[in-house]
């Protein structure tokens, strides 16, 4: 039985080749789609990738699945449609956010009113982190519980002069766990680190 592809992004650290090298080892199935930025690698995989996954990263900071079908042409008008079926399985107040790459910030910056009005008329009441010039920190997205679907969502939006991918944030590095391994080691090494 083949299993289904998945399309992912990773948000990688500051030695791209390093960081895909190590997720090339990883995955070995991984099959690279795009690169945005030169620093987001679009690719696809067998494996289905969560927060667990990237806690054994040492170079990647952050990863999406993307929430539209394969071989479905997505649009920038489409967003507050996506938002409003990621955030279906959330009771209460939803709290959202956008990562924007590649899209004009006077243009992102009207996605934020827009799916909020729209989550409005879909009697769901909203709040959103993060702005067009700013996206929320990963530390955010761990305390407001943006990376779980029953409690928010963050939305990635890569775009270029050809394609379009719009994804969902499913693991970000954990700061705070950085900070207690880092923080509360043994004993301190003056040569290293300094």
């Amino acid at each position: 039985m083949l299993l289904p592809m998945h399309s992912y992004a990773a948000f990688l650290g500051n030695n791209p080749m390093i960081s895909a090298a190590e997720l090339s080892s990883l995955l070995p199935d991984l099959t690279p789609q795009k690169v945005y930025a030169n620093q987001i690698l679009a690719f696809q995989t067998k494996h289905e990738l969560d927060q667990e996954f990237l806690n054994t990263l040492g170079g990647t900071m952050m990863i999406a699945k993307s929430v539209t079908k394969e071989g479905t042409k997505a649009d920038l008008k489409d967003i507050p449609t996506i938002l409003a079926a990621e955030l279906s399985g959330v009771k209460g107040k939803v709290t959202f956010a956008f990562r924007f790459v590649g899209v004009a910030p006077a243009k992102a910056k009207t996605f934020y009113s827009d799916c909020k009005q729209f989550l409005k008329s879909k009697s769901t009441p909203s709040r959103y982190i993060g702005n067009e010039m700013k996206p929320a920190m990963s530390v955010q997205l761990h305390d407001e519980g943006l990376l779980d679907p029953k409690k928010g969502c963050e939305l990635v939006i890569l775009q270029d002069k050809d394609s379009l991918w719009i994804g969902r944030t499913v693991a970000a590095q954990n700061i705070k766990a950085y900070t207690k391994r880092d923080m509360e080691k043994p004993v301190r090494d003056m040569t290293v680190g300094m």
